[in-house]
């Protein structure tokens, strides 16, 4: 059976939970090819600065919430600058999550799809973008906490080209 393991495909999964502290050591964990996923919580501009919530084993608050002097968008760009740094051509992928309360933001998803359009389509930048080719979108729209039939969908299409990454 340990002789079979040599043919998968294995994914490793490395999550920084969107704390920049983080972001910067990526490149020691980051093997190629690496698949970057960006989620962004769509019932919120990318203008917004979030905040930060640490909790202990019990679930409850360890200290007060942390609130962030970047904006998603600059999030987004440090990361992606960081990626770059360790690799000129990463498979970007930029998952959507909270797609049943994106109408409750001022910024719609197209909006956000224009905007992310134009930072991970900047030519200066050398990078493989993972397009939602269903809805012609950058960002893949999904409702995890009670997904519809289009959100397995899209599922679906992220799991199909995170397993066919192959070497360069």
């Amino acid at each position: 059976d340990k002789e079979k393991l040599f043919g998968v495909k294995w994914i490793q999964f490395i999550e920084s939970g969107g704390q920049l502290q983080y972001h910067d050591i990526l490149p020691l964990f980051i093997q190629n090819p690496a698949v970057t996923a960006f989620v962004l919580n769509l019932s919120e501009n990318l203008s917004h600065q979030p905040s930060t919530e640490y909790y202990g084993a019990d679930g409850k608050p360890v200290c007060k919430p942390c609130q962030s002097s970047l904006s998603h968008k600059q999030i987004l760009q440090h990361c992606l600058g960081t990626v770059l740094s360790q690799d000129a051509h990463p498979l970007i992928i930029t998952v959507g999550t909270h797609r049943d309360a994106a109408n409750t933001c001022s910024e719609s998803i197209n909006e956000k799809n224009q905007q992310l359009k134009a930072l991970l389509l900047d030519p200066g930048m050398y990078h493989v973008l993972c397009k939602n080719e269903t809805l012609n979108e950058v960002i893949f729209p999904v409702n995890g906490k009670s997904p519809e039939d289009k959100d397995r969908q899209i599922a679906k299409e992220l799991r199909k080209r995170i397993a066919f990454v192959s070497p360069q």
